[in-house]
């Protein structure tokens, strides 16, 4: 873990193509890092993990059927 990070997890950014249909997942896990202060925090890095989150899946739904 690099130091001063505030999390230890992994993401995946996958995409699956069946016939003419893409799919998207994205998987997200994680904890806090092992230091009182991010532990403390941790709630709202959750917060802007889901806001994040949801920003991304709101710009790919607006690129939906154009091209």
């Amino acid at each position: 873990m690099r130091s001063g990070h505030p999390l230890e997890g992994e993401e995946t950014f996958l995409l699956t193509r069946r016939g003419d249909v893409v799919l998207f997942t994205l998987r997200s896990r994680s904890r806090p890092a092992p230091s009182w202060f991010w532990r403390l925090a941790y709630p709202a890095v959750r917060v802007v993990q889901v806001v994040v989150r949801t920003r991304c899946l709101s710009a790919l739904r607006c690129g939906h059927g154009s091209g």
